[in-house]
Formats: structure tokens, sequence, C-alpha cells
């Protein structure tokens, strides 16, 4: 309880964290959408909300340690929901880019079948 015997409020950058992390969640699955160039937009949306939320999560924390406001928890799964996708974003880029030059020759390949 605060100095009023209210319980203290909740910080607001640590609300919006979490939500920046559900929001994360959420484009980051409808990558996996099976409509054309879908996982390009979400994938980049997912580490737009990944960086929000990684953002905001240290910074809400920084000023709960200083105001004594609650959201500690809230700002901890901004962090970590963030965190988690920004990884698998870069695995997925990764995979992507070092598979790229196979994808391409196996494609001329089928393309020299289909005109023979």
């Amino acid at each position: 309880m605060g100095e009023t015997g209210r319980p203290p409020s909740t910080n607001r950058n640590a609300v919006i964290s979490s939500i920046a992390g559900a929001l994360t969640i959420a484009s980051f699955c409808l990558g996996v959408a099976p409509i054309p160039f879908t996982d390009v937009i979400c994938y980049s949306t997912s580490l737009l909300f990944a960086v929000i939320a990684l953002t905001l999560g240290f910074t809400s924390l920084l000023q709960i340690r200083q105001s004594g406001e609650s959201g500690r928890l809230l700002a901890w799964t901004g962090i970590m929901v963030g965190g988690l996708t920004m990884v698998a974003v870069l695995c997925i880029v990764s995979a992507i880019v070092l598979f790229f030059p196979s994808l391409e020759h196996y494609l001329q390949q089928a393309g020299m079948q289909l005109r023979h």
C-alpha cells in the first residue's frame, strides 16, 4: 500500500511492454499462414513489436525501481517474449539466408526441366 492507503499504480510502460509482447506473438504466429508474402510482413512486424517490448520493458523496470509502482511482472513478460521472438526471427532469417543459394540453384534446375 502507498502512503495514502491505496495500492501503487501500475507502470504504464510495463503495460505497453506486455501488450507489445502479445502483439509480437500474434504477428509471429500469423507468419505461418499459407498466404504469399505473409511471412515477410508478419516477421518484420513481430520484430518491430519485439524491439518495442524489450525497450519499454527495460525502461519500465528502471522506472518501477525509482517510483515504487507495480508492474514488474508485466515488464518481465514483455522483455522475455520480445527477446525470445527476436531470437526466433533472427534464426529464421539466418536459415533463409544460409539456404537461399541452394534454393536458387534448385529453382533454376526446376525451371530448366519445365522448359524441356
